[in-house]
């Protein structure tokens, strides 16, 4: 029998003496207050006095301690040695999580060193809470630390962005927190966010709402580019650096073109607007920096349904006949029309639908060695048409292909025209 068994079986026999007594005295009470000639009070002689007293409460063995202090203490031993681990998702591939292997998460609206997160997002976002910094394990290349938060608490993170919980992950191995609102996302193990590019609309002061990425800056087309191909390489992507994602794409519900990703040079997937692949421009460094438009003639911002803000462009192309001669952006022969005066069109009904108008919303732009005057009319229904030398030029129904001049000289007022914007009538 252990040494507290002992102390508490005499503990028992010692209460059960007292108690004997205790009656005794009061019986002998009793029989005084019925004999009024009494005089003494018995003493009972029979109870042995205790010959050991209980050991102070120091004496207790420590390890004989309450069981919810040794919780409370297992708590705060985890609590304090609490490390990042690594795991292995089906659908992620490596990913950080806490030592109890409940996923991580970074959240898109903090800054590095600040969490933005607060109120009702902290009850679906439990902050990753230490006491210390946390260890990690050799295959973690991202920069473990800590931040102190306002209440006192230290809060995880990674390469100095906050760490969370989600509230919908229940047991190890979730990533159900994954992509909620397009702003939470699991890390890979170099701290590196698992998420996809981002197109967003933004809304600029002179060209009104364009295409961006999730970063702010300006988004572009290049005239180059075929659909679904980049012709954009070498130096050219040093100017021009793609979109690229490993993660797929996600847009906004403002942007109304059809995102997608293409095949890149480098394995990687870029980024493309209703099929044509999107860029930067290596000049604009912040927000709201539309310095690539316009450069060369051939790079555009976008609108948010995918069209570019192009101007009509007027070029130089080759006729085998007729020489040079003025084109469209496209290669595609332009026509002055003879009973046109300058600013004004008189091709309207039945003549607009077999000699279309060179339109234009964004303004013109000349190319090559066209030495003409470029401007544009308002017309009756309010689209902006392109002239040259103030007269007002066209496409012919019967072209298909550049080079062609099919309509030259039908009806004997239907012209093409030099590079200086001269009527070729032969």
């Amino acid at each position: 029998m252990d040494y507290l068994t002992v102390f508490r079986s005499r503990r028992i026999g010692f209460i059960a003496v007292l108690a004997v007594m205790t009656a005794m005295a009061l019986v002998a009470c009793a029989d005084e207050a019925a004999d009024p000639t009494a005089t003494t009070i018995p003493v009972a002689t029979e109870a042995p006095a205790p010959t050991e007293q209980p050991p102070a409460p120091t004496e207790i063995p420590p390890t004989e301690t309450p069981d919810d202090a040794m919780v409370a203490d297992d708590d705060a031993m985890e609590h304090e040695h609490a490390s990042v681990a690594v795991a292995n998702n089906s659908d992620h591939g490596d990913i950080l999580t806490d030592s109890k292997g409940m996923t991580l998460y970074i959240f898109d609206r903090d800054t590095e060193g600040v969490t933005n997160c607060s109120g009702g997002c902290l009850n679906a976002w439990p902050p990753f809470i230490v006491d210390e910094t946390p260890e990690t394990s050799d295959e973690i290349t991202a920069t473990i630390g800590t931040i102190d938060l306002a209440d006192g608490t230290r809060q995880v993170t990674v390469n100095g962005f906050p760490a969370y919980y989600w509230q919908g992950d229940s047991v190890e191995g979730d990533t159900a927190g994954n992509g909620v609102n397009n702003a939470w996302w699991v890390f890979n193990t170099d701290g590196t966010p698992q998420r996809p590019a981002k197109v967003n609309v933004s809304a600029d002061a002179e060209m009104g709402d364009i295409l961006v990425a999730g970063n702010g800056l300006t988004l572009y087309i290049f005239d180059r580019d075929e659909l679904e191909k980049s012709n954009c390489s070498g130096g050219c992507l040093d100017n021009w650096p793609p979109l690229l994602s490993e993660y797929g794409v996600v847009a906004s519900d403002d942007v109304t073109a059809t995102i997608s990703t293409i095949g890149a040079s480098d394995g990687s997937q870029q980024i493309t607007v209703n099929g044509f692949p999107a860029y930067y421009w290596k000049g604009d460094v912040a927000e709201g920096d539309t310095l690539g438009n316009a450069v060369g003639n051939v790079w555009w911002v976008f609108n948010p349904d995918g069209t570019p803000q192009r101007p009509a462009k007027v070029g130089l192309g080759e006729h085998s006949d007729l020489g040079s001669i003025l084109v469209d952006g496209a290669g595609l022969s332009l026509y002055l029309f003879d009973n046109d005066t300058a600013g004004v069109s008189n091709c309207s009904g039945g003549c607009l639908t077999n000699w279309p108008p060179l339109l234009t919303e964004y303004g013109t732009a000349a190319l090559n060695d066209v030495t003409a005057t470029l401007g544009s009319i308002t017309r009756d229904d309010g689209t902006e048409q392109v002239t040259v030398n103030d007269m007002p030029v066209y496409y012919w129904l019967g072209d298909t292909a550049t080079g062609e001049a099919l309509g030259q000289a039908i009806g004997g007022v239907w012209w093409v025209l030099d590079p200086a914007g001269q009527a070729i009538r032969n």
